[in-house]
């Protein structure tokens, strides 16, 4: 509002000095718009004077706001065209809300789960501090959609039944030949040790065997039975060696192959939940809307694009449009998806079209330079500002 105001005492004082003859002032913005003015625009130097001094005079009731401060003063001044709650408070940020969802959901979700989900949930970080973190760097984007996450299609109950059997089997041949297999495999002169070292061979039988002496099985990371199939074996054998007789070695083989579905069910399941997370934190965030009264940041933005989406939405860009004949936004490539359609709504073609069908009067200026969009970080998207230029007359 200070640099502005600035703006127009500079031009003022350049109108001035035009008019007694004493040059175009000293400040070259000032100048420039002079230059403009008496050149093939042809304005009235007297009439620009007069609406200087107006716009002087008024330039503390000038709207000028943050995008964010714009869609607070909205849902103030029109929370009953907008059905917006009342007395809200803006807290900022929201971090014990967003921990709290994600606690809650992985309660509800991994404590009724077997014992192989949650440690296959936890070996991949789906646990409730870093879930929070991946949470509240997606809330800082609130046109992002949730799309592709669907339940798995079999129960997860039956593949690991499936998966259960064959390890159960598999365990039991150890229990009986694991003492055989493993001086076959860290002993014997059939094998390349240049492909199978002593000391890594070791330290993956130490994990299987503590794996197989565990009261639950655990589902395996992958490649790891696999290594100590025969498949894989074969393939480092000396020259002129075979694979000794072990029944172990097939078992491997068939435990990686039961592993595999059970692996890919459980990473679909993993991303089905982290897209009913966002749907739940995003449900929590609303109830405290309307329960508590409190908004984030972003929430300003989300409650004025979903009021313009209800059926009172019109009425509402109506009321807007009367408050701000003309609006228009600097820095625009730093704008998001949600700012872009908020403001398409009000002033786009839609939006412009009135409850008996007249267009109200109402301009939409859109500023900004793509090549100095670096704000992503925050959010920012440049693809709203290049879809609302496009949109542009």
């Amino acid at each position: 509002r200070d640099r502005i105001r600035r703006a127009l005492k500079a031009a003022r004082e350049s109108v001035q000095a035009a008019m007694e003859r004493r040059g175009s002032g000293t400040e070259p913005q000032a100048r420039e718009l002079l230059e403009r003015w008496t050149g093939p625009a042809g304005v009235d130097l007297e009439q620009s004077a007069r609406r200087l001094d107006a716009a002087l005079q008024d330039i503390d009731r000038a709207s000028v706001y943050t995008i964010h401060g714009f869609c607070q003063r909205v849902l103030g001044d029109l929370a009953f065209e907008g059905g917006f709650p009342f007395d809200f408070e803006v807290s900022g940020d929201d971090e014990d809300l967003t921990a709290g969802a994600v606690r809650d959901f992985w309660r509800r979700r991994l404590y009724v789960a077997s014992l192989a989900l949650v440690r296959y949930a936890v070996d991949n970080k789906f646990l409730p501090v870093a879930l929070t973190q991946w949470i509240a760097a997606g809330r800082t984007k609130p046109g992002l959609r949730v799309t592709g996450a669907e339940a798995p299609a079999r129960p997860l109950e039956a593949q690991e039944a499936e998966w259960r059997s064959v390890f159960e089997a598999v365990r039991a041949r150890w229990n009986a030949h694991g003492p055989a297999f493993r001086r076959e495999i860290c002993e014997g002169a059939w094998l390349n040790r240049n492909r199978y070292r002593l000391a890594r061979v070791a330290k993956q039988l130490d994990l299987v065997g503590a794996s197989f002496a565990a009261r639950e099985p655990r589902l395996w990371e992958e490649g790891i039975a696999s290594w100590f199939g025969r498949k894989s074996v074969s393939g480092a054998c000396k020259k002129n060696a075979s694979v000794p007789e072990s029944p172990l070695f097939d078992d491997f083989d068939l435990l990686e192959e039961a592993s595999r579905p059970l692996r890919a069910a459980f990473d679909g399941w993993l991303r089905w939940a982290r897209g009913e997370l966002i749907i739940e934190v995003r449900a929590a965030a609303r109830r405290r809307v309307r329960e508590e009264r409190r908004l984030r940041y972003d929430d300003l933005l989300t409650e004025v694009e979903a009021a313009l989406d209800r059926p009172g939405g019109v009425r509402l860009a109506e009321s807007i449009r009367r408050a701000h004949r003309s609006a228009l936004i600097d820095e625009f490539q730093d704008t998001d998806q949600v700012q872009a359609r908020i403001f398409a709504r009000v002033y786009g073609e839609a939006g412009r079209r009135t409850g008996g069908g007249h267009a109200a009067a109402a301009s939409l200026f859109v500023v900004g330079d793509p090549k100095q969009s670096i704000y992503r970080f925050r959010g920012a998207d440049i693809f709203a500002y290049l879809g609302t230029r496009r949109r542009a007359s």
